[in-house]
């Protein structure tokens, strides 16, 4: 995800973008960049697609700079939503959690884990 974000921060500049006080990137997003639905709940996933070409219905989608970018963040999108909450943790050579090597300072957390250990 950081790296998506770091992506997203840099590329107008690489890409040439240029923006003025009255219209902010107006002519890049109306020639260039990309729209994709994605993959979240109550929302229909939409394969990235040129925000030219996208059907006015699909303008208000997520705009993106490159088609590659696009599909990162429809790749991310993709999980199991309703999954339960997982903490990675370390474990011992008996296969105890380290909760100390996760920072687990809340009651919640702690009891959580000791239940699954």
């Amino acid at each position: 995800m950081a790296r998506c974000i770091a992506q997203y921060i840099a590329l107008p500049r690489r890409l040439g973008y240029r923006r003025t006080a009255t219209r902010p990137c107006e002519r890049s997003i109306s020639i260039l960049g990309y729209v994709a639905g994605l993959s979240v709940p109550g929302a229909k996933p939409v394969p990235p697609i040129r925000y030219k070409d996208c059907a006015l219905e699909q303008r208000n989608l997520p705009w993106y700079f490159t088609a590659e970018l696009a599909q990162a963040a429809s790749d991310m999108a993709r999980i199991n939503w309703n999954a339960e909450t997982q903490v990675s943790v370390f474990a011992d050579a008996a296969g105890k959690p380290l909760l100390s090597a996760i920072g687990a300072s809340s009651r919640r957390c702690r009891s959580r884990l000791r239940q699954t250990a």
